[in-house]
């Protein structure tokens, strides 16, 4: 588990990618934040690395204030996900 959270942030602080449209639901920090909020109601962990990719653009985890948080959640999906862990992080 904590190899996987270890790859995440290190493939979030990784040389960006080349520029992408994010998609309208990560295309802000406050949008992306309630589309976490609502994660609890609404599981998409399919879309997490399209999240985390997200977070990497908006800065996000570039922010020792919602680092943590973001972080936090990455490894609640990939503990509650266990069997496609390995998948949501390649």
């Amino acid at each position: 588990m904590a190899t996987a959270v270890f790859a995440i942030v290190i493939l979030a602080l990784s040389a960006p990618a080349p520029a992408q449209a994010l998609e309208a639901r990560f295309s802000s920090p406050d949008r992306l934040l309630q589309w976490i909020n609502d994660y609890r109601t609404k599981p998409q962990p399919a879309a997490v690395p399209k999240a985390v990719h997200a977070m990497r653009e908006l800065g996000l985890l570039k922010s020792p204030d919602k680092a943590g948080l973001l972080i936090g959640f990455i490894a609640g999906v990939l503990g509650s996900n266990q069997p496609r862990a390995e998948k949501l992080i390649t």
